[in-house]
């Protein structure tokens, strides 16, 4: 009110957080590579004393989860894609959980060979596939003059098939394992 007996409102909006609520802010992780140090840490923004522990899938072998730290840390020992969940707790109880996902690669590395007939004679503008385990098409590749190919990179799985085939040839595949 004022002395002329007006009033005058106006409408305000205010956000209010529960004094006591944890939120997990790291987005994602990054990948890492076998046998080479890895240390990532989560963060989450919250009142009071934070602690982490895993409620569901693992870490890549050879890491751990310091829990009252959140510092993910030590050198993975086998490549693969790895999915689990994190629990962040305060005191209180309050919690939030977050799935992540670190791939482990090999570093990088190189897969080549060669493709010869019965004779031993080698043969040129062979198709060869790189596959993974599961049999999906990574990579293809044809072999040069000398019957060769190569396939380089970061390599996710331990274990690959490679396809050669070519008209008028029987196709072939292999099992190959990385190490």
């Amino acid at each position: 009110n004022n002395q002329s007996g007006a009033t005058d409102s106006k409408e305000f909006k205010i956000n209010i957080r529960q004094f006591n609520e944890v939120h997990i802010i790291t987005a994602s992780l990054e990948d890492g590579v076998v046998l080479k140090s890895y240390n990532k840490t989560l963060e989450a923004e919250g009142d009071g004393t934070i602690t982490w522990d895993i409620t569901e899938g693992s870490l890549p072998k050879g890491l751990s989860l310091d829990t009252n730290t959140g510092v993910i840390s030590g050198a993975p020992t086998k490549a693969g894609k790895y999915t689990f969940t994190v629990n962040a707790t305060n005191e209180l109880g309050d919690k939030d959980s977050k799935e992540f996902t670190i791939n482990v690669y090999y570093a990088f590395a190189r897969v080549s060979g060669s493709v010869k007939d019965s004779n031993g004679n080698p043969i040129e503008g062979v198709t060869v596939e790189l596959l993974a385990k599961d049999g999906t098409l990574l990579a293809t590749k044809q072999t040069d003059k000398d019957g060769k190919y190569t396939f380089s990179g970061n390599f996710l799985y331990e274990k690959y098939q490679i396809k050669a085939s070519l008209d008028g040839y029987y196709d072939n595949t292999i099992d190959i394992t990385l190490h």
